[in-house]
């Protein structure tokens, strides 16, 4: 005769999915953008752009790529955009450095 093995499989699949789903697991808190303040930022970041006379159609450009970095990945990563964009020789350091200072202001950690 057939041996019965497991009676009730369901049980113990619907716990590990739970738990896959619901139970916090251990993650790096990096800084990132805190978009409860993305108006003051980006006021801030134009004052910048305005003082240092950049192109409008590329000061645009670089603010969208800055805030999607600095908001999905972290501000350290929108720190090194900013800075290559500075090798690039796009802008000068001293803009490179208040653009950061405002990454550090606007900050929050998730």
């Amino acid at each position: 005769m057939g041996e019965i093995n497991h009676v009730n499989r369901r049980s113990g699949s619907k716990r590990r999915n739970f738990e896959e789903k619901f139970v916090q697991k251990d993650y790096v808190r990096v800084p990132m953008l805190n978009l409860n303040r993305l108006g003051g930022f980006k006021y801030d970041i134009r004052e910048v752009f305005s003082e240092s006379k950049m192109d409008p159609t590329y000061s645009s450009a670089l603010l969208a790529n800055i805030i999607a970095k600095a908001s999905r990945v972290s501000t350290q990563e929108a720190k090194g955009y900013v800075r290559a964009e500075q090798e690039k020789g796009l802008f000068e350091k001293a803009v490179s450095d208040d653009i950061c200072a405002l990454l550090d202001r606007y900050s929050k950690w998730r």
